[in-house]
């Protein structure tokens, strides 16, 4: 896999530049989609020296990209110690491959002071691209600068070119702040050149034939596989019309059944999954999802996400469950819980994978038998003939929708003019790659999901009962009948304020609890925390990111509606964040102080989840 290599260095020496970590965040954040969908390794070393430089380039053969931030002088680099650049561009030099000579190293990026006159080596090493500096820099605006580049960079179809260009722009509107100081005796530089309106410039070598460097994008749309080009039909709702008549003809009991198979799918899948399909056939009063529409579009968006969150929270609570019995695990390269500024960037399809290759390693326990269908549906995404071209665009769709609507715009004619039918393409083509995924995601129809609603316990004084905890349950389905109401008597009691998956059992049978996953406090239902009624109708939260730090820390959820006529885009009236002593629920729901303490242990629930499960920051 090709290599982004990121590092920063703290000279002992030199006055300390406290935005370089920050920087160094900010292009990890930028690049993070690149790493996840595993379009890029992605290294990144905040204290580097010059050692780690060698041994990263010595160990590591095809790094295309190599950004430093930090001290610099006309031809060093302020390490922990200075390097002279001669020595370390004789080390990018290793990287030409040696049928053409070519080397792999396209991009230097030296973002500190006056490393203009470091160009020249870089070139005769065989580097494609420099940007470097004239001039000392502002280091607030060095920042700026290096985000907004890298951030339009991994941006679908933009180029070397385009990134540079909005990163100097990006960089007028920065007031002055700290600069990156340099020795200015080093510099070879002759004095007109101080005078330029921009310290940064990029550089092309000009032993290349053209400066098709330029046009470099790192972030290409995929072309589809054949596979998924013939799951493609011309209107709405066929090809997940045809996946429907694939699961009847994989259920024999539907075969001579009088149910509409759509709604035995829509009923069978948890109810976070089948909500989303049952609105991509909804019509009513107003609005109808039938049409080829952006709306549509979105709404397929939204789906997609939220099966791969399933699957993300599924492998999680499987990996807590297993933690449980082996605390010994290697630390997941992520936070748990994504801030809302990582948000949008958050690939639940590589959590997946992370979650499933720490679950292998951490235990053998497999309650509900569901390793097989994890590890092939991580096999069916990682195939270049299979889902993973549909993945690559999904997922930039799903980015650029949580980025907010100009953002989504842009990808829209962006996408569409490669299309002969536009708009309508892109709803066909997204349709036809959510269809491939629910298809791969069917095993979840031999499962069930239910909300534990009470607990009583039964039990007399000086009289013995075995069973003595009766559970009452709704099951969680997303068609249109009355919800399904179960009672189950149990020698222990399960946990209160849960959604629970298991295996299809007889409804008020004593086996149905006994092999389940707990899928909170992923998943609220709302009704079990608020309402009288303990057969009211299921309302389920989402967990979405967190918020605030400290005692100010808030865990945010979001509701998602059946109803397509009810706002669903993570809507401030569909918001549910949870404090440290209690929550804040949205204006139309009412609930008295007693109620919202409740909430309080789903807190504590998470933040021991943040304990358990050892996470990098």
């Amino acid at each position: 896999m090709k290599h982004i290599f990121l590092a920063c260095a703290h000279a002992p020496d030199q006055t300390p530049l406290p935005g370089l970590v920050r920087e160094l965040r900010a292009i990890e954040r930028a690049l993070a989609p690149l790493h996840q969908r595993r379009l890029y390794e992605l290294a990144s070393n905040r204290a580097a020296n010059t050692d780690d430089i060698f041994n990263q380039f010595t160990n590591t053969s095809d790094i295309e990209v190599f950004h430093y931030a930090g001290h610099a002088g006309g031809d060093l680099l302020y390490l922990e110690e200075a390097g002279h650049i001669k020595g370390i561009a004789e080390l990018f030099g290793l990287n030409r491959q040696e049928d053409g000579g070519q080397n792999t190293l396209k991009l230097v990026f030296l973002n500190g002071c006056a490393t203009r006159g470091q160009v020249a080596s870089l070139h005769a090493a065989g580097v494609a691209a420099v940007i470097a500096t004239s001039t000392k820099v502002n280091d607030e605006a060095a920042r700026v600068l290096a985000e907004q580049f890298y951030t339009t960079w991994a941006t679908e179809g933009r180029t070397l070119d385009d990134a540079f260009k909005a990163a100097t722009a990006k960089v007028h509107t920065i007031p002055e702040a700290a600069s990156r100081d340099v020795v200015f005796e080093m510099m070879d530089l002759q004095e007109g050149d101080f005078r330029e309106a921009i310290p940064w410039g990029l550089y092309l070598n000009p032993a290349l034939p053209d400066d098709s460097i330029r046009q470099w994008a790192l972030n290409q749309p995929p072309p589809l596989p054949e596979m998924m080009l013939n799951g493609i039909k011309p209107n709405p709702t066929q090809s997940l019309r045809e996946l429907v008549f694939l699961f009847k003809k994989s259920a024999p009991e539907l075969r001579s059944s009088r149910q509409d198979p759509l709604m035995a799918l829509i009923e069978r899948l948890p109810w976070i999954v089948g909500t989303h399909l049952r609105r991509l056939f909804a019509v009513e009063p107003g609005r109808t999802m039938a049409e080829p529409s952006l709306e549509r579009l979105r709404e397929i968006i939204v789906a997609y996400t939220e099966l791969t969150r399933f699957m993300s929270y599924l492998s999680l609570s499987m990996l807590w469950d297993a933690i449980g019995e082996n605390s010994e695990t290697e630390p997941l390269p992520f936070r748990l819980i994504p801030s809302q500024e990582d948000y949008a960037s958050t690939d639940f399809v590589f959590r997946t994978r992370s979650y499933f290759d720490l679950l292998e390693r951490a235990s053998n326990a497999d309650p509900l038998k569901l390793k097989p269908h994890l590890k092939n549906f991580l096999k069916e995404v990682d195939t270049e003939n299979g889902l993973r071209p549909g993945y690559l665009l999904m997922e930039e769709w799903k980015q650029a929708l949580a980025q907010g609507k100009e953002r989504f715009n842009s990808l829209v004619q962006s996408r569409a003019a490669n299309k002969p039918d536009a708009e309508k393409g892109l709803v066909l083509e997204a349709e036809a790659i959510y269809a491939g995924f629910l298809k791969a995601c069917l095993f979840l129809t031999e499962f069930k999901l239910h909300t534990v609603r009470s607990i009583v316990v039964d039990k007399i004084r000086k009289l013995e009962s075995e069973q003595p905890y009766s559970h009452h349950l709704i099951a969680l389905h997303a068609a249109f009948e009355t919800p399904k109401t179960a009672t189950t008597i149990r020698e222990t009691a399960t946990d209160n304020y849960c959604l629970l998956l298991s295996p299809r059992r007889e409804a008020n049978g004593p086996a149905l609890l006994n092999d389940v996953i707990n899928l909170s406090p992923f998943y609220l239902d709302r009704s079990s925390f608020i309402g009288n009624n303990i057969n009211s109708y299921p309302a389920v939260f989402t967990l979405d990111y967190q918020r605030g730090e400290g005692f100010y820390k808030e865990y945010v959820f979001h509701y998602i509606d059946r109803d397509i006529n009810h706002d669903y885009a993570f809507a401030q009236d569909n918001e549910l964040a949870i404090t440290t002593d209690g929550a804040h629920l949205p204006e139309h729901i009412g609930a008295g102080p007693e109620i919202l303490e409740r909430f309080e242990k789903i807190h504590q629930q998470l933040e021991q989840l943040e304990t358990d499960i050892p996470q990098t920051t």
